[in-house]
């Protein structure tokens, strides 16, 4: 239905959605690529193919493995962003474990040592490690969060992480 109102078309009737009683205006000038969210399951998947211009996979519900595995269902080159990277770069491991079961573990209810392998929360060479798995499985896009302290976080992504990653 959003791809029909993106593109001036009538909004198809399903009975499912409601409709906007007006067309949404002013439409964009080249459409509007509508990327959809998916953990990876096999109808999620083709949810993404069949109505996705492309795929938001979340780093804290897949691995690098999943992750290969959900873009060869999808074609490989289907466009895909690695989202969710919850990231806290830091030497200590006391901090990134804390990072992991007071503050990710709670917010998402998962058990922290399930985190432990899909985010970058650790040292810069543990990411970058990460990273370079997710690099070899297939992405070329990953989007970032960091847990506090962004300038500093995106700093140390820049200088001490993404220079270590090898594809």
């Amino acid at each position: 239905m959003l791809k029909a109102l993106l593109r001036g078309d009538p909004a198809p009737s399903n009975g499912f959605y409601a409709r906007p009683a007006e067309p949404l205006l002013p439409l964009p000038p080249r459409g509007v690529p509508l990327w959809l969210g998916s953990w990876g399951s096999a109808a999620g998947l083709r949810r993404v193919a069949r109505l996705g211009d492309g795929w938001l996979a979340s780093a804290y519900n897949t691995d690098p493995q999943t992750f290969s595995t959900a873009l060869t269902r999808l074609g490989g080159e289907f466009p895909h962003a690695l989202v969710t990277m919850w990231t806290w770069i830091t030497d200590r491991e006391a901090d990134a474990e804390r990072m992991r079961s007071e503050v990710l573990a709670p917010f998402l209810h998962r058990d922290p040592a399930e985190l432990r392998d899909r985010l970058c929360v650790g040292s810069a060479s543990m990411c970058a490690e990460l990273l370079s798995r997710y690099a070899e499985a297939g992405c070329r896009r990953v989007h970032f969060w960091p847990l506090g302290e962004e300038s500093r976080q995106l700093d140390l992504l820049a200088s001490e992480v993404l220079p270590r990653v090898t594809p």
